[in-house]
């Protein structure tokens, strides 16, 4: 498995794994609207994803507790998406105290940029952030990512 691969490198000193959050923010996604946002991965690592997260609030302080929302994500660096159609935010984003752990980690290739497309099926616009969870790999001298099988 991916996570095992990269302890392995990690302490046969091969790459350096440090903890990472990429976020995206939605400072007011309209009612009824549909608003893309993009991430670029920095150019010095990889990023590994391992959980995902969302929270909403319509108001300061007024926390959306089950947000009608879908959500597309794609991969420049893959070239593909991460599902065949936008998928409800409940069913893979999680909360900040309950995240979605992903079944097996997602590698985001340095430079790449991943597109987070979110629809809000209701009448009241949101604040809206969502947050992966994992770790950058860095890699040291003489090693890449596909040296050490990723």
């Amino acid at each position: 498995m991916l996570l095992d691969e990269l302890r392995a490198a990690s302490l046969a000193k091969k790459v350096v794994l440090d903890v990472f959050h990429l976020g995206v923010e939605w400072n007011t996604l309209g009612a009824s609207a549909t608003s893309s946002q993009n991430v670029v991965i920095d150019a010095d690592s990889d990023f590994v994803a391992v959980k995902m997260m969302l929270c909403s609030y319509s108001a300061a302080g007024t926390i959306v507790t089950n947000p009608d929302y879908v959500l597309s994500i794609s991969d420049s660096g893959s070239g593909r998406m991460l599902q065949n159609v936008a998928i409800h935010v409940n069913t893979i984003c999680g909360t900040a105290q309950l995240p979605y752990i992903l079944p097996e980690p997602k590698v985001f290739k340095a430079s790449s940029t991943i597109t987070f497309t979110l629809t809000n099926r209701t009448t009241v616009a949101a604040r809206v952030n969502i947050t992966l969870g994992g770790f950058k790999v860095f890699y040291m001298p003489g090693y890449s990512r596909t040296s050490i099988g990723l």
